[in-house]
């Protein structure tokens, strides 16, 4: 999965990001990176057995804006996300000036499946007449794209990307080629929405929270839905603030079944890409969610950090929100930069399997500590699985 552009020696370096802003909905309520973390840190967690979900859900009382009421859910939790990143960024006017100098990338894997529904019911149940082109133009993948980048102006090259979890991963990549090219500022959003359609198909399999067929997960991993959203720009070099240093991508795995190389992989080149070792990294974010891919992916953690001397804290917001897809694999980034600013880290993640040997610290306890270094982590369901890697920079550090 690696992009031709991000190998070892070849192309030019690739640039570190600045992170200009940073935006959050997720379950219950919460509106912004910060409620999120303080929920954490009260131990918050998903109910195992009913899907988490922002229920009740109004848009209109978290941003202003004509084509809310067109909106899908999803659209509307990627609206609120991004409206929020880009306000903290500076570039949410009342007025936006058109330009090329923003880029928009979506991910998602799903889509708005609930427009999708009532689409072909309309279709299906009185033919062309019931056909409603509003309900099809808002169930299609790309239309939160198309509402952000409308709101804000957006010239710049806008892309959604559906291809699974790791979309979001690939965006932050797609951002800074564009940096690269000269844009000033590209917003990534990921987010996900949980119809009955999609929850139902997870069930029927067993592969959520709520299955009853003989293929279930050990502790059944509840469907979560929501949005997160980062924007970045180009790196300042000496300024302070939280900086994207490098990326990585590893896998497919072979059997998808075990994602510990591609993990591993993932962890081993993000490292090297920004001329770090085993024992810099000062906190580990990773998917962890109570499922059988756990122990692939502590296994993947325990051969990457192999030989580390310290312990490694580590914490896990998909352990506490559940199965997001796309949603939650951009959260552990947005999620870790907070508490790589805060310095502290909530407990927020599942006690790993004993039978894996790895160098992490689950803390039941809240835990404070100077923090300059972020890993975060992201396996998917075809054996992948993705690393980024973020630095605090002080004031005072070169």
């Amino acid at each position: 999965m690696t992009r031709p552009d991000e190998k070892s020696g070849e192309g030019p370096p690739i640039p570190p990001l600045a992170v200009l802003g940073r935006g959050l909905v997720a379950p219950p309520g919460h509106t912004g990176p910060g409620s999120f973390l303080d929920a954490l840190g009260k131990g918050q967690r998903a109910l195992s057995g009913r899907p988490n979900l922002l229920d009740p859900w109004n848009p209109a009382s978290h941003a202003k804006s004509k084509q809310l009421r067109r909106m899908s859910r999803l659209a509307g939790f990627a609206f609120v996300a991004s409206s929020r990143a880009l306000r903290e960024a500076g570039l949410a006017t009342d007025a936006p000036q058109p330009g090329d100098d923003l880029g928009l990338v979506f991910a998602t894997v799903h889509g708005a499946t609930a427009y999708l529904v009532d689409f072909h019911r309309g279709f299906l149940g009185e033919g062309l007449p019931g056909a409603s082109p509003l309900v099809f133009a808002n169930g299609v993948t790309n239309a939160p794209t198309t509402h952000v980048s409308i709101e804000y102006a957006a010239r710049g090259r806008c892309l959604t990307f559906t291809g699974g979890d790791l979309g979001a991963f690939e965006g932050i990549a797609e951002a800074a080629a564009l940096v690269r090219k000269g844009t000033r500022a590209v917003l990534v959003c990921a987010g996900e929405e949980m119809s009955d359609l999609v929850a139902g198909c997870y069930r029927r399999y067993g592969a959520a929270a709520g299955a009853r067929s003989a293929k279930a997960l050990p502790g059944p991993v509840p469907l979560c839905e929501g949005a997160s959203a980062l924007v970045l720009g180009p790196a300042v070099p000496g300024a302070p603030g939280l900086v994207l240093e490098s990326w990585a991508f590893g896998g497919p795995s072979p059997d998808a079944s075990d994602c510990a190389p591609a993990v591993e992989e993932a962890i081993r080149a993000c490292l090297e890409r920004a001329h770090l070792t085993a024992e810099d990294p000062d906190l580990l974010v990773c998917s962890l969610r109570g499922d059988g891919g756990d122990r692939g992916e502590l296994a993947g953690i325990s051969a990457a950090f192999r030989g580390r001397r310290r312990p490694l804290p580590a914490a896990s917001p998909a352990a506490a929100l559940g199965e997001g897809f796309a949603f939650t694999a951009l959260i552990g980034v947005v999620a870790g930069l907070g508490m790589l600013e805060r310095g502290a880290v909530p407990p927020c993640a599942q006690e790993p399997p004993p039978v894996v040997s790895a160098p992490l610290s689950f803390p039941r306890d809240l835990l404070r500590a100077p923090l300059s270094f972020l890993l975060a982590v992201h396996r998917d369901a075809a054996g992948s699985a993705a690393a980024v890697l973020a630095r605090l920079r002080k004031a005072d550090i070169p």
